[in-house]
C-alpha cells in the first residue's frame, strides 16, 4: 500500500487476500505466521490493485470472474478491520459445468477431500497450469521427477505414474491425494471432474509447432528418430507404447510405487514409457531429472552398451541428425 507499512498478497490455491506487515513479524514467537489478517475472496484469485489511499483492494478471481472489493470497516488502516464488502460478476463461464468443478478442485489447497490442513497443498502445486514444476522430489520409491499433465493425451495413455502400477487416474489419486497431500480422498464421480479438466488443458505454447520454415528440420528429425529406434517405444500418436521397460536409468535404490498393501522392497524393474507429448515443458528429463537438457538425454545414446537395456542408439546419428531430432522432439 501507499505508506509502505502493508503488503497485500492474494493466494489463488486458498482463495482469499493476506495482509502482511512489510518490515516487521506480527508475533514474537519464531512459530507465529507474519500474516495480520486473512480475507476470504472469490476462487482463483490472481490479481490484487490498492486505491490510492491504501484503504480498499480490488481482488479479481479468475475461476469465478469475480472481483472482491475489501475495504476498512472504519476510519483506520488498521488491517484487521478488512473484509470483504462486495463481489461482482464480471463475465460469465465459458467451460462446461463439470470442467468448472474439476478445475476448482485441481487448484485448491483448501479442499480436504485432496489435501490435509496442515499439508496446504494442490493439484496446481506441483504442475502448474497443468504443467511442471520442474522439480524432482525424493519419494520413499526414489527420486521422482514432476511430469507435465496438459496436452499429453492423460485419458489415452494409461498406466499410470513412472512404476506403471496404476491402472486408472482413480488409482493415482489414491496414492498422491490420500498418501502422499493427507486428503481423505475423492468419488470417481469427483475424480473424473478433475481428469477431465486435466485432459481437455491445452499444451503450452510451443514457438516451434507448425512452422512452416522448419518443414526440412522436422522431416529430418523424423527420419532421425526412427533412425535412432525411438520409435520401438515411443510409438503412434501418442509417441509410448503404454508398456514396462527396463532403459538402463535404474538405480538399486528404486522401488516399486505404493500399492494398497504399501511400498515393496523389491527394487523396480522397469518404467512407463513417458508420452513424448508437451516434451518442451518437461523442465529435465528422465524419471530421477538426471537428463538436464533433451539434448544431453540424446546425446548419453552415443554410446549403446547393447545389452538389451539401450534407451534407444544415436551412435550412428552425426551431430546435424541430432540437431534435428532435438528440433522435431521439442515441436511436439
Amino acid at each position: 500500500e501507499p505508506g509502505g507499512q502493508w503488503l497485500f498478497v492474494v493466494n489463488r490455491e486458498s482463495h482469499n487476500l493476506a495482509v502482511l506487515p512489510a518490515q516487521r513479524r506480527v508475533g514474537k514467537e519464531p512459530q507465529q505466521a507474519n500474516v495480520a489478517t486473512i480475507v476470504d475472496v472469490g476462487e482463483g484469485a490472481d490479481g490484487v490493485a490498492l486505491s490510492s489511499d491504501g484503504k480498499t483492494a480490488y481482488v479479481y478471481a479468475q475461476f469465478d470472474h469475480s472481483l472482491s472489493i475489501v475495504r476498512h470497516d472504519d476510519a483506520s488502516s488498521d488491517p484487521l478491520s478488512l473484509k470483504e464488502v462486495n463481489r461482482v460478476k464480471l463475465v460469465g463461464e465459458t467451460l462446461s459445468p463439470d470442467a468448472v468443478v474439476g478445475r476448482k478442485m485441481f487448484y485448491s489447497a483448501t479442499d480436504t477431500r485432496i489435501s490435509a490442513p496442515q499439508t496446504g497443498t494442490a493439484c496446481a502445486s506441483c504442475h502448474p497450469n497443468g504443467q511442471s514444476d520442474g522439480h524432482v522430489w525424493r519419494f520413499p520409491d526414489g527420486p521422482r521427477r514432476t511430469p507435465a499433465l496438459a496436452g499429453r493425451a492423460l485419458t489415452e495413455t494409461a498406466p499410470y505414474h513412472w512404476t506403471g502400477v496404476f491402472p486408472k487416474m482413480q488409482d493415482f489419486y489414491n496414492e498422491t491425494i490420500i498418501r502422499r497431500m493427507g486428503g481423505t480422498g475423492l468419488a470417481d464421480t469427483e475424480a473424473k471432474l478433475i481428469t477431465d479438466f486435466v485432459a481437455a488443458a491445452p499444451a503450452a505454447e510451443n514457438p516451434l509447432h507448425d512452422r512452416a520454415d522448419l518443414s526440412d528440420v522436422m522431416a529430418r528429425g523424423q527420419q532421425a528418430f526412427a533412425k535412432a529406434n525411438c520409435a520401438t517405444c515411443h510409438t503412434g500418436d501418442k509417441m509410448t507404447d503404454n508398456d514396462i521397460h527396463d532403459v538402463g536409468t535404474l538405480v538399486s535404490t528404486d522401488r516399486l510405487e505404493a500399492t494398497e498393501t504399501g511400498f515393496s522392497t523389491s527394487p523396480l524393474t522397469g518404467l512407463n514409457t513417458p508420452s513424448l507429448l508437451n516434451i518442451a515443458r518437461q523442465g529435465t528429463f528422465l524419471h530421477d531429472g538426471s537428463a538436464l537438457t533433451l539434448r544431453g538425454r540424446l546425446l548419453q545414446s552415443r554410446f549403446p552398451k547393447h545389452d538389451g537395456k539401450d534407451h534407444g542408439d544415436t551412435s550412428m546419428l552425426s551431430d546435424q541428425e541430432i540437431s534435428d531430432l532435438e528440433t522435431y522432439l521439442l515441436s511436439h
